[in-house]
């Protein structure tokens, strides 16, 4: 535990002093934003640029919700096209702090401790507590695992399904419930991944208990709740679908199809769209070596995790997979240092590159 946790801790320090001199360094691209040094007037050193470098995307919708609430339009992106539980974490953190944008980066950084703890106990009930720390240095050095550290929904996801998955083995029905019903609320594809995934397992267990099948009903109340929400403060139960359905962000099958076949679009560029494809194909392959070591329901979740990227398109897949912590915990278990020395180090070169693009604003998460 405490070497997986030192590891996490030196990997932020690591991602920081990256965005740092990413910042001061790099002036590659004209996009390069400075929300929080500009909007929010913060004084410029190195702590509020370390900050800022993981305010890019997502980041500024996450932080106007926790701040402004929400708000609905059918014509342009609006912060209704995203899931309400990180926002309302950042917002109960900033009661505390004083400052949503202090809170926006305390919630990620202490989300990703938590669930590295909850992955160190999985690992040791599955007799891999000696490779906790080379799989979690594994997470660590994915290329694209600055979602980790960016103010985005992905540590609190990864905490959640590590918290839904050790309350339901050890029969904790109700803790479990609860997990699943806050994971619904934290991205689209929450319920979509974890409740097939616990069903497998309740199905396959020996002593069939129906309170083992409540992260259904769980899922559907909070689900519904987010409706209800809608319904009442805009006039339609389908107001996230709409504003999902804005240019920009909509998902046709012709794009889809122009994904898969590498037509690069604006943004999406055709590079991206390759290393996309192959990444979603290496997990892919990872699912029946995760039904042989762990068993079909975290098989099926790993797999549902690739597969749910298609409500986003190919670009964003990288999101869905990194919390697919099982797979990461199949190629750690393998008992051959050299090739996951060299993969570590091939990922954490990457990593560094994906942290200096991603603070220059450049769209690679």
């Amino acid at each position: 535990m405490r070497w997986s946790l030192l590891i996490a801790v030196v990997w932020r320090l690591v991602v920081a002093v990256d965005g740092i001199l990413s910042y001061y360094l790099l002036h590659i691209c004209s996009c390069q934003q400075g929300a929080i040094l500009e909007g929010a007037h913060w004084s410029e050193n190195p702590l509020s640029v370390a900050v800022d470098a993981m305010f890019r995307g997502d980041a500024a919708f996450y932080v106007a919700i926790a701040k402004d609430g929400y708000h609905y339009s059918t014509v342009h992106t609006s912060t209704m096209g995203f899931f309400p539980m990180f926002s309302l974490v950042i917002k109960g953190v900033s009661l505390i702090t004083g400052n949503v944008y202090v809170a926006a980066a305390i919630v990620p950084t202490v989300c990703l401790f938590a669930a590295v703890a909850l992955l160190v106990v999985w690992l040791e009930e599955r007799g891999l507590g000696r490779r906790a720390p080379v799989i979690v240095a594994l997470m660590f050095c994915f290329p694209f695992s600055v979602s980790y550290a960016a103010i985005y929904s992905e540590p609190l996801f990864l905490l959640l399904a590590l918290a839904a998955f050790l309350s339901f083995e050890r029969r904790h029905w109700y803790v479990c419930a609860l997990f699943v019903g806050l994971l619904a609320l934290t991205r689209p594809i929450g319920a979509v991944i974890m409740v097939p995934a616990l069903a497998v397992m309740a199905l396959r267990s020996s002593s069939l208990d129906w309170r083992a099948f409540l992260p259904v009903p769980s899922a559907a109340l909070s689900l519904g709740l987010f409706v209800a929400y809608q319904w009442s403060t805009f006039g339609t139960p389908l107001a996230y679908v709409r504003a999902k359905a804005v240019p920009g962000w909509e998902v046709s099958p012709h794009r889809l199809l122009a994904d898969f076949l590498l037509q690069g679009e604006p943004g999406r560029s055709t590079p991206l769209l390759a290393l996309m494809m192959v990444l979603g194909l290496l997990f892919l392959a990872s699912v029946p070596f995760v039904y042989r070591r762990f068993g079909p329901g975290y098989a099926l979740y790993c797999l549902l995790c690739v597969i749910g990227s298609l409500s986003a398109g190919l670009p964003g897949l990288d999101r869905y997979v990194i919390v697919a912590f099982p797979s990461f915990a199949v190629l750690g278990a393998l008992g051959k240092p050299r090739l996951l020395f060299g993969l570590a180090l091939t990922g954490l070169y990457g990593l560094l590159v994906t942290v200096a693009l991603f603070e220059q604003g450049l769209a690679v998460t």
